[in-house]
């Protein structure tokens, strides 16, 4: 039998329950059909769906293609106001809110400009604040809007990875977002069945209390008639005493290559629900329990999506229908018993995987002697460990079950090209996700004093880079706060970030429409910067893919037929600046 490690994945109470969450579906405004009309006038094409598994996160909205360009008319999907308007180089870059009558909100992602008059409202407001982010709320009578009136045009914006517009629909006084497919708002053609591709059992077991299991032992499938699966190996599968079940699953639209996320996940055993989950809509205070909802060690990489068919201690996602005994299996005897696993899409295309199991082997489960004397981090109560260099302060309920304590030192790798000023060690393991963010210390006190305001901590990837993660130096220590288990060290920036005009000095920009730098930094990354043009503060707009900021011309701003002097201050995350002057003819 393969060793087992302290828990990471599995459910923590092996005592009989039923957990009953109600519909996940009971919204204090539930949307209509035939109120929202589709957001483009393009065919209804999807890049990804609601709900999609993502990197600590659930996928909040849809993503609709707009043919791999930018500047298509938005349209308002129904009478209301623009409600919020926001311009960041991050998440959705450009969007627009808009309010409506029936007590929801819809949202447009990405786009690429707003109307002239939500445009000259922005500008205004930057140009006064003197800001180059904004978060606006203008206000219910400043900007009202008619179903299928255009409001902004498609772009790239913000963290896009290509062109396409990101719509949601919400409602407007807890901002939870709904799943505008499964609740039929409009129709995406998709007449494709979800794709079930693979099957893993999880020996669970507990040691002081501590839930452990064993490595995924994965179940080959086979596809016997559409949307009909089975096992591959063995007409009954033995399981051990405990465990559960996960599922390696993904789905298709007609008209489109690209994956997307299942909408509902059922296991039923002998024609009894064991497990019901199902993606109507969440708030985003509970978007990063996507890493209890999926099986984190595998899914961290992966196209596909990998749902745990079990609930943990600390997953309180309310969008499980039913869950009998967390998920859990201990069948009662060694007879066989049915199984079903049932995928289903947001347009009610469904999969199943019938397969039958029984109770073989020992049952017994293994653990590393060292487990019997470690500490043991209980996911309900505050942590705090303090040892060989390094101190680590987990809260509440930042792990989703408990675990043994694992500190260790740690090889730095060749790989590493930058300056290290400690020695390295893990903490937990990267295959934990943290749902809070641990305080994690490490003693510098040897730092040069000329390395301290430039102090941070650095992760050490798992393709041996290091990867910046804050901090400040502080009595001999730098601490930060990180969202992530693993390996960390010290590390300094204190190097300033680069400025690359895209000008010559002194160049002729009376026939051109902008004028633009490229701004980097090679740790911490750009922070801010402050751009002026003759003294006068002017709107530089900052896509951080191109990691390039631009000011486009206006008529008056700056004036035609001089010289002018450009003056650009940049700032990285740890308050290292540049400076850089330069003159262009307008």
């Amino acid at each position: 039998m393969k060793k087992l490690f302290p828990i990471q994945i599995v459910a923590a109470v092996l005592t009989c329950c039923l957990w009953t969450a109600g519909s996940p579906a009971a919204f204090a405004v539930k949307p209509e059909p035939g109120y929202y009309r589709f957001p483009l006038d393009m065919p209804a094409l999807l890049s990804a769906n609601f709900g999609e598994v993502r990197a600590n996160h659930l996928h909040s909205g849809i993503d609709i293609k707009t043919g791999g360009t930018v500047g298509h008319p938005v349209l308002a999907a129904a009478d209301g106001y623009i409600a919020r308007v926001v311009l960041n180089p991050s998440g959705f870059g450009r969007a627009l809110y808009v309010a409506h009558p029936n007590g929801t909100t819809t949202v447009y992602g990405h786009l690429d400009r707003f109307t002239p008059a939500v445009e000259r409202y922005l500008r205004d407001e930057l140009y006064r604040r003197e800001r180059w982010k904004a978060d606006l709320f203008p206000g219910a009578g400043r900007f009202p809007v008619r179903r299928g009136e255009v409001i902004a045009y498609s772009g790239n914006s913000g963290f896009s990875m290509g062109p396409h517009l990101h719509f949601e629909v919400r409602e407007t006084a807890s901002q939870r977002t709904v799943n505008p497919l499964a609740l039929r708002l409009f129709p995406v053609k998709d007449d494709l069945p979800p794709r079930i591709v693979k099957l893993y059992w999880f020996g669970v077991d507990t040691l002081r209390g501590v839930p452990v299991h064993s490595e995924p032992r994965p179940v080959a499938l086979r596809e016997c008639g559409p949307g009909r699966y089975r096992t591959v190996d063995t007409a009954v599968l033995e399981v051990g005493a405990r465990g559960y079940f996960a599922v390696e699953t993904t789905d298709r639209k007609n008209g489109t290559a690209n994956t997307m996320g299942a909408y509902r996940v059922t296991l039923r055993l002998d024609g009894r629900t064991l497990f019901d989950l199902s993606k109507d809509g969440f708030l985003f205070s509970n978007t990063r329990y996507v890493n209890s909802v999926s099986v984190y060690p595998l899914q961290r990489g992966a196209r596909n999506e990998f749902y745990r068919l079990a609930l943990q201690t600390n997953n309180f996602l309310p969008s499980y229908r039913t869950v009998h005994n967390r998920g859990l299996i201990a069948l009662p005897d060694t007879l066989p018993h049915a199984a079903e696993i049932e995928i289903e899409d947001d347009n009610g295309n469904r999969s199943r995987l019938s397969f039958r199991i029984r109770r073989g082997g020992s049952g017994a489960l293994s653990v590393f002697p060292a487990d019997s004397a470690a500490r043991i981090v209980d996911c309900r109560r505050p942590f705090t460990g303090d040892r060989d260099g390094m101190r680590v302060s987990i809260p509440a309920r930042a792990l989703y079950e408990s675990v043994f304590y694992r500190q260790e030192s740690a090889e730095i790798p060749a790989s590493v090209r930058r300056p290290v000023y400690s020695p390295a060690f893990t903490f937990l393991s990267p295959d934990i996700p943290l749902h809070r963010s641990a305080t994690v210390g490490l003693r510098a006190d040897g730092l040069p004093a000329s390395l301290r305001a430039g102090a941070c901590l650095a992760r050490i990837t798992p393709k041996g880079t290091l990867s910046y993660a804050g901090g400040s130096w502080k009595e001999g220590w730098v601490t930060a706060s990180v969202r992530e288990a693993g390996t960390y060290c010290v590390a300094a920036d204190t190097v300033p970030p680069r400025i690359a005009p895209a000008f010559r000095e002194g160049a002729d920009l009376r026939r051109a429409t902008e004028v633009s730098f490229v701004i980097s930094d090679d740790f911490s990354g750009v922070a801010d910067f402050r751009a002026t043009v003759d003294g006068r503060w002017e709107l530089f707009e900052y896509d951080v893919r191109s990691r390039r900021i631009t000011h486009r011309f206006d008529p008056s701003r700056p004036a035609t037929g001089a010289r002018h002097r450009v003056t650009l201050e940049v700032t990285d995350g740890k308050g290292n600046k540049a400076r850089y002057e330069g003159v262009f003819l307008r």
